[in-house]
């Protein structure tokens, strides 16, 4: 389980968020990913800052989670 992202540039390379999961990006952070599968959430907070979600090459967002974006 992911809990809490607080430093910028991570990839996270084939990992896939359990349910019940919950992946938290920091305001100003980013993070690549590649094979991610999210079953979870994945919240991305702003507090006014530039976040950054990239996905690797040519893939597909699988999973049953959601995304959520808050500033």
């Amino acid at each position: 389980m992911i809990s809490r992202l607080v430093s910028s540039g991570a990839v996270l390379e084939d990992v896939r968020l359990t349910s019940g999961s919950e992946f938290v990006l920091g305001n100003g952070a980013d993070i690549r990913l590649s094979g991610f599968v999210n079953d979870g959430t994945v919240s991305v907070n702003s507090a006014g800052g530039t976040n950054v979600v990239q996905f690797l090459g040519n893939q597909t967002l699988g999973g049953s989670g959601e995304f959520v974006l808050n500033d």
